[in-house]
């Protein structure tokens, strides 16, 4: 298991003043979790609790959806 170090809540609080210069990223953030909400319908799982305290986001921007 990967070390993730902050999630979207934190992402979004830490990059307050700056997230229209972080439209790519936050375009990104949004195509992973959509990717990976497909995936888990794909096999028949459904998150009950998403929300932005359970999508981490790596060191390199990237969504990681977690706590289903």
């Amino acid at each position: 298991m990967e070390y993730i170090e902050s999630n979207l809540q934190q992402f979004i609080e830490k990059n307050k003043n700056t997230l229209d210069a972080l439209k790519d990223v936050c375009l990104q953030i949004g195509i992973d979790v959509a990717h990976g909400l497909k995936y888990l319908h794909f096999n028949n799982i459904i998150h009950a609790d998403l929300k932005s305290l359970n999508i981490l986001i790596t060191n390199e921007n990237r969504a990681k959806i977690c706590d289903f």
